[in-house]
């Protein structure tokens, strides 16, 4: 039996589909958020690949905007399952120079195929 202060309000339930169902990464194809910019709505840990409408992105992102409360991993080839960089919360006005996981830095700049975002 389950008690009544057990279970999570309806409204706080509700909140938290709302932000997460709003939340978006943006990408632009120049740096500092220059260029064709779009936005996309985030499906955690589902990958999204540059193909069909999307191809426009495909080895031209220069910049991108990664919403509070996520991480989001870009990848080099299509599936998500190639070189990568991951991307904490925040505004990343280049990647020429972005943290590689490894203590060093690496130049991701028009290299992005792929990406999955998930919540922190």
């Amino acid at each position: 039996m389950v008690k009544v202060s057990q279970l999570t309000p309806l409204a706080a339930v509700l909140s938290g589909l709302a932000s997460a169902a709003s939340a978006q990464i943006g990408f632009c194809t120049d740096v500092n958020f220059g260029g064709t910019c779009i936005n996309f709505p985030i499906v955690s840990d589902t990958c999204v690949d540059f193909k069909g409408g999307l191809t426009l992105l495909y080895h031209e992102v220069s910049s991108v905007i990664v919403p509070a409360g996520f991480i989001c991993e870009l990848y080099h080839d299509y599936g998500c399952t190639s070189s990568s960089i991951t991307l904490l919360q925040g505004r990343w006005k280049g990647l020429f120079s972005v943290p590689n996981g490894s203590g060093s830095t690496m130049n991701f700049n028009d290299l992005t195929a792929s990406f999955s975002c998930s919540p922190i």
